[in-house]
């Protein structure tokens, strides 16, 4: 499960705010390197995609924990697709 933690919010241990549901989601890690989140998140008709904003923190599990936390540094919104970065 992919969740978003508001700006503000930085209560990590209970839930996100809101679940998210990207259409796709890639890690990029090295052994002793920065770990880099990259999401594509279709403009949904929940409006879940609104919630998606740079400094926003991303949980999603990864190889190593169920909950690892990503601080999004960039996002990018068009029509139909949120872009991020984190």
């Amino acid at each position: 499960m992919i969740q978003i933690y508001h700006v503000e919010n930085t209560n990590y241990k209970n839930n996100g705010d809101i679940v998210l549901l990207p259409s796709s989601c890639r890690l990029t890690c090295g052994i002793n390197d920065t770990w880099e989140l990259s999401m594509e998140h279709p403009v949904d008709s929940d409006g879940r995609w609104k919630h998606i904003e740079e400094n926003a923190v991303i949980a999603c599990p990864t190889f190593q924990s169920e909950k690892q936390l990503f601080r999004i540094s960039k996002c990018e919104k068009t029509e139909s697709l949120v872009t991020v970065t984190a």
